[in-house]
């Protein structure tokens, strides 16, 4: 839908999440059309991936998600967080979900508020991406819970319900 898309093709920090708030407002107060929000991004901060998904979620136009290249870390809640029926991802998209980073900083004070935000973090990442796929919460926390960064591709992110389509080549 040419003139009513918005593109993410960067890591997912303030600059990028002003530009995609900015611009579902802007295409919102227009009109009900849909808005496509193309996504190419090796993640990044995962409070700035939740107020990109709080805006999607909320919009009142229908949000058509695109991904291509790679979907990591806070772009796969992105990704989900389009219309159901209208996610749609190239077949050799690169995805990576693990468990977000809170880093800690300062005294043991801070080590443990931080650490109990973090378990209540990882809560709210969960139920999240559950509520927007095929897959259980305890199936999210399993990868959640992995050391280690958990990379799919297309094909699964499909069969878990991060997106419904895969576009084919003409």
């Amino acid at each position: 839908i040419v003139g009513r898309a918005i593109y993410l093709i960067t890591d997912v920090d303030t600059e990028s999440t002003e530009t995609i708030i900015k611009g579902i407002d802007f295409f919102s107060s227009l009109s009900d059309d849909p808005i496509t929000l193309h996504i190419t991004t090796g993640g990044g901060c995962p409070y700035e991936g939740f107020a990109i998904y709080d805006t999607l979620r909320k919009c009142k136009c229908r949000i058509i998600t695109m991904t291509s290249g790679e979907c990591c870390s806070a772009g796969v809640l992105i990704a989900a967080a389009g219309d159901k029926g209208y996610r749609f991802a190239d077949p050799n998209t690169t995805w990576m979900y693990h468990s977000g980073n809170n880093g800690f900083d300062g005294d043991a004070n801070n080590f443990i508020g931080t650490a109990e935000h973090a378990k209540d973090f990882k809560i709210t990442c969960v139920d999240a991406i559950a509520s927007r796929t095929k897959k259980s919460k305890k199936f999210w926390k399993g990868l959640e819970d992995k050391a280690e960064d958990t990379y799919f591709k297309s094909k699964e992110a499909k069969k878990w319900g991060v997106v419904d389509h895969i576009c084919e080549a003409f």
